[in-house]
Formats: C-alpha cells, structure tokens, sequence
C-alpha cells in the first residue's frame, strides 16, 4: 500500500481532520518501515549468531509481533502476514534447546522477503 493510499472504508465517514490525521500517520509510518524491517533483519542475525540467546529470540520475537500488528492498522496486509507468520515459526523455537543456526532458516525466509514498499500492501 502506498502511505497516500485512499482511506480505508472505516475513515470514511471521519471528520477531514481526522482524516488528515489518519493520512499523516500512514505517511509517519510508511517513512519508519524501512528502519522497522532493518532492525528486524539485524535482532535475526543476532539469532542466528547466537541461536541459544533467549533474549535476542525475545527481541526478535517482539519486533515481528509490532510490525505484525502495526502493519495491518495502517494497510500493509501482506507486511503483517509475513510478520505474524515468522512470529508464529519463533513461538515454536521458543522453549527449544538446543537451537541451531539453521533453525532460524524458515524465519530467515519470511524475514528477507518482508515487504517494506508499494508491493506491501497487496
């Protein structure tokens, strides 16, 4: 989704304040997703560098759960998809030890492939 996409179908009875508010977000966010998606690639390295770290598991974990939450608020579905899917191959590796560095290979998959600009929307 473009960040000066139409409204979604639930702003369009909104004030054209609020709408104006609603564009400017999108645009807010649309502007910080390149850094989202980078910090995510990096807390995966940390992962795979460290397969055993529960706290950068953790970290990672929650970077996908924000961006899988906060991607479909603002129109970026197949983003959020992506997201909640790693998140979801994370909750598995959870509780697992030992971790290998392969065992973040599927997440990997879904990570590197995290849309970030006009494709992610559709």
């Amino acid at each position: 989704m473009d960040a000066d996409a139409p409204l979604p179908p639930s702003m369009a009875n909104a004030s054209p304040a609020l709408q104006q508010a609603w564009r400017q977000l999108r645009r807010d966010y649309a502007d910080q997703l390149p850094a989202k998606l980078a910090h995510a690639a990096a807390l995966l390295g940390d992962c795979q560098r460290a397969p055993d770290d529960d706290g950068a598991l953790e970290a990672l974990h929650r970077a996908l759960h924000t961006l899988a939450g906060s991607a479909g608020t603002f129109g970026w579905n197949a983003l959020g998809e992506r997201a909640r899917a790693a998140e979801h191959l994370l909750d598995a590796l959870g509780p697992r030890h030992p971790r290998s560095r392969s065992d973040f290979d599927p997440v990997a998959a879904l990570v590197d492939g995290l849309p970030g600009d006009g494709e992610a929307g559709r």
